[in-house]
């Protein structure tokens, strides 16, 4: 209720009819979530997003056992991968010196698509 009284807006900092509402309900028996200790610790640096359940936004649900419901994650996903793709070919063309994304950022990590061909083991 402190920050609501100070931006004087007294449908904000209370579950009530007609009261803006933004919550999460967390799952406290996750493993990610024991133990349950420091549960804001274990939220924030162990479970994440895994022990969120339930989400409100301005009284509406948004999430539900997990799951957005506001947006097509699949969809919205294979989005930003084509976008990435399309984006990362043209990385020379808006470096000053024309480096490709590769040598500006190597990968950590080789793939099958970046490894050299490997030798046959005798």
């Amino acid at each position: 209720m402190g920050g609501a009284k100070i931006l004087r807006r007294p449908d904000l900092g209370r579950l009530a009819p007609g009261c803006k509402a933004d919550f999460s309900l967390v799952d406290m028996n996750h493993p990610y979530m024991q133990p349950a200790h420091e549960p804001v610790r274990s939220l924030i640096y162990s479970a994440g997003d895994r022990a969120i359940r339930h989400v409100y936004v301005d009284g509406r649900q948004v999430v539900r056992d997990g799951k957005v419901l506001t947006i097509d994650v699949e969809a919205a996903t294979a989005g930003l991968v084509a976008g990435q793709r399309k984006r990362l070919k043209t990385v020379n063309q808006r470096d000053w010196a024309g480096r490709t994304a590769e040598q500006l950022a190597p990968p950590v990590y080789g793939t099958r698509e970046r490894l050299p061909q490997a030798r046959p083991v005798t």
